[in-house]
Order: structure tokens, then C-alpha cells, then sequence
């Protein structure tokens, strides 16, 4: 009995030592795994953009790009952008991706109207669609997707108010060396260009925010036209909006159809009543009758 019982201990002892020579022979395998998520210092994918490349590269060709605006100093910013270097690997096939430091390049921040910091803006078509939410992958690819279908569009920015500024710039720093000539010449063309560009904006605001559908606006105008119109007519003894004649059809009755239909109605109403009561009173009568008669048999 004591040998059986010192047997089974050894053997449990064993499988003990060879379970725990086990778990670390495999431990170092699975360290060795190699790592196939993409680092977060790998920004190659992603291109920097400033006033002077950014024109060039996202007008050439059809391509897709997600830009990011930021700024360097922001918490925010930095933080998201171990989130954009990620998605620069997983999303490297369907579209480019393209980052601007808002700080060393003031002159995109108001180009793209920029107001927070990091913003995510999607280029499609010649289109800016910005994102609204959170700044996660998940989100950002739904966004991608079909998100982006729900938000106002933004056209691709003019470069003319970038021209204008630069070119006061220059004439602000270069007007010791120019002559008056020159500078007339400059300043010409720093006109012209503001010309230009007061056309082209109010032309935008002209079809983008003053003639957005109104809907009681446009009836209220509508009216007071057409009531101008009938005060200068009568004026002229002239007739407008004459009442269009009446049609008969299956659609239009007049009063006395439906005088006469009611009263119709009111008629067969009255019948039933009476048809029922008279129907009533006449078993009531027959079962009194029978009783009557019944009752004179037997007596």
C-alpha cells in the first residue's frame, strides 16, 4: 500500500516539472511572433502639404485624400496622430492621406477655414467634406464610406485671395528697392485681383446662402405680386384671375344634389325604423292571439 502510494507521488511530480519545462519553452516562441501592426513612427504615407506644393499635388489626377490640419503645440493633434499614422497603412490602397501644420502655414488655415484643431477633411471630386465626430478608426471609416453623403460640401478653396496676400506681402517688403512705377504696376494688379476675387465670392454667397429655398418668403412675395398686379390692372380697367367656370363631373356636386341626397338618406332611415317597429308589434300580437285561442280549447 505505502509503495502504490509513493509511486503515484513520483509520478505526479514528474508531470508537475514537465508541465512547467513546457510553459517556458513556449513563452520565448511566442515573443519571437513577429508584428505585423504597422509602427507608429512610420509616416512615410503621409504627405506634408504647405502653400507651396498643395495646389500641385492634390489637383493632379482624380485621387482621394484625407488632410489633417494641425497644430504642433496641440495635445489633441498629437495624440491623434498615432491614430492617422495607422490608418495611412490600412487605408493605403483606397486613398492618400495628407497633413498641414496650420502654424508654419497661416495663409491654408484661412484658405480651408480652418476653426479647431486637429480637422479632418475629406477630399472626393473636388469636394471638401469635413468630419464631425469621433477620432477613432471605426468612426473615420464609416465617415469614409458613406458618412460623408450627410455634410455640406465644400468646394475646393480659390487660390485668388492666397494671390492677393502674397502679393501685398511682397509689395510691403520690396517697396524700398521698386520704383513708383513698379509699385503703381503692383499695386494694379493687387486690385485687380481683389476685383476678381469680390466676383467670384459674391457670386458663391449669391447661389449658396441668399437664395436658399425660403419657402413662406417666396409665397409672401408671390402674393404681393400677384396683388400688385391686380391694382394695376383694375387701374387699367382690366379684369385679372377671373374664377375659372365650373365643371360638372363625378368629382363636384352642388347643394341641391346634396340636399336631395340627404334627404334621401333621411327617407330610408325612417322606413327601417318603421318596418322594424311594425314587424315587432306584429309577432307580439300573433303570440298574444295564440295564447288566446289556446286557452279557449282547454276551457
Amino acid at each position: 500500500m505505502k509503495k502504490s502510494i509513493i509511486i503515484i507521488f513520483t509520478i505526479l511530480i514528474i508531470f508537475l516539472i514537465n508541465s512547467c519545462i513546457s510553459q517556458e519553452t513556449e513563452q520565448p516562441q511566442q515573443t519571437q511572433q513577429p508584428n505585423n501592426r504597422p509602427s507608429l513612427k512610420d509616416e512615410s504615407l503621409i504627405q506634408q502639404l504647405d502653400t507651396n506644393n498643395i495646389d500641385r499635388i492634390l489637383n493632379h489626377g482624380n485621387s482621394v485624400w484625407l488632410l489633417k490640419f494641425y497644430a504642433p503645440w496641440c495635445k489633441h493633434s498629437q495624440e491623434f496622430q498615432k491614430t492617422f499614422v495607422e490608418m495611412s497603412h490600412l487605408l493605403k490602397d483606397h486613398l492618400s492621406f495628407g497633413s498641414v501644420d496650420c502654424i508654419n502655414d497661416p495663409m491654408l488655415l484661412h484658405r480651408f477655414e480652418i476653426t479647431a484643431y486637429p480637422t479632418l477633411k475629406f477630399l472626393y471630386n473636388g469636394q471638401l467634406f469635413e468630419f464631425q465626430g469621433e477620432r477613432t478608426i471605426e468612426h473615420i471609416v464609416q465617415f469614409l464610406q458613406a458618412g460623408y453623403k450627410d455634410v455640406v460640401a465644400m468646394p475646393y478653396p480659390l487660390i485668388d485671395q492666397q494671390e492677393i496676400l502674397k502679393r501685398q506681402l511682397e509689395l510691403q517688403y520690396s517697396r524700398e528697392g521698386m520704383s513708383q512705377e513698379q509699385i503703381d504696376q503692383m499695386e494694379k494688379q493687387i486690385k485687380e485681383k481683389q476685383q476678381e476675387y469680390e466676383i467670384k465670392r459674391n457670386a458663391r454667397k449669391y447661389l449658396e446662402v441668399e437664395h436658399d429655398h425660403d419657402e413662406e418668403k417666396e409665397i409672401a412675395e408671390y402674393k404681393e405680386r400677384i396683388n400688385n398686379r391686380k391694382s394695376n390692372n383694375a387701374d387699367n380697367g382690366e379684369v385679372l384671375d377671373k374664377e375659372p367656370p365650373k365643371v360638372p363631373g363625378n368629382s363636384t356636386i352642388d347643394s341641391n344634389s346634396i340636399n336631395i341626397l340627404e334627404s334621401i338618406l333621411d327617407s330610408k332611415i325612417a322606413y327601417l325604423l318603421f318596418g322594424s317597429i311594425s314587424t315587432g308589434l306584429f309577432f307580439i300580437i300573433k303570440k298574444r292571439i295564440s295564447k288566446k285561442s289556446k286557452f279557449m280549447k282547454i276551457a
